[in-house]
């Protein structure tokens, strides 16, 4: 198993994780990708960690669906930082609203 980071990127963990099983629908953005459904395995404030069939390479900026089973939904603009191969991989966050955070906010509590 392989695993790669965007280099640069410091302490993954500076943000409380949250293992939190969920759907996610993922939207690439740069590639002539068709979106795909994804599952959390954690979540912060910061990120997520997605578990996939298919994987992004790092650097893509992509468009996350996130929807915890009766906690509604949020979509969040995201950067692919780190793979693990037959896993799956990591994003980070762009930019929250304000609404946006306040409801991950929540999930976390």
């Amino acid at each position: 198993m392989r695993s790669r980071t965007i280099s640069g990127l410091g302490d993954r963990r500076l943000q409380r994780r949250r293992s939190l099983r969920a759907k996610v629908f993922v939207v690439p953005l740069e590639l002539e990708q068709m979106p795909f459904p994804a599952v959390t395995e954690d979540l912060s404030l910061l990120g997520v960690f997605l578990m996939a069939q298919r994987k992004l390479p790092l650097g893509t900026r992509c468009v996350l669906q996130l929807a915890p089973e009766q906690r509604g939904e949020t979509w969040v603009n995201a950067e692919v930082v780190h793979l693990i191969d037959g896993v799956g991989f990591g994003c980070k966050f762009e930019s929250l609203k304000t609404e946006t955070r306040e409801k991950l906010t929540g999930w976390l509590n």
